[in-house]
């Protein structure tokens, strides 16, 4: 598997499930997101037209873990703004505060262990 562009796609890609369960009020999301300009017209009525809120957050984080630096910066503003500051704490805080990307050093052994098994397929 080849590396990724953006270090955050490596973040959101392994945390995945609990993110797609944990972040709430995609509408709100999606509408701050597009007021910043992250997401177009288009890719915003896209992820509308999932069934449910889980494909919503689906479709929206596989959209930010192929976008720049500072649209996933974005994305950490927009949870704070809407009440879900823990999320970025639990998932991203390094990331979203210091502008640098968590590095291996900073997982855990387990998380560790399991991008070293995602990067071998």
């Amino acid at each position: 598997m080849a590396a990724s562009k953006y270090p955050h796609h490596n973040l959101i890609e392994h945390n995945l499930n609990d993110l797609t369960s944990k972040i709430k009020n995609p509408k709100e999301v999606l509408e701050k997101l597009r007021q910043k300009e992250v997401l177009t017209d288009r890719v915003e009525a896209k992820i509308k037209q999932c069934p449910d809120d889980f494909d919503k957050i689906k479709e929206l984080l596989d959209y930010i873990q192929r976008r720049p630096k500072k649209d996933f910066q974005s994305f950490c503003d927009v949870l704070e703004e809407t009440n879900q500051l823990h999320i970025v704490k639990e998932y991203f805080e390094s990331s979203a505060e210091t502008g640098k990307e968590i590095d291996e050093s900073e997982v855990n052994t387990e998380k560790r262990r399991d991008l070293e098994k995602a990067n071998l397929c």
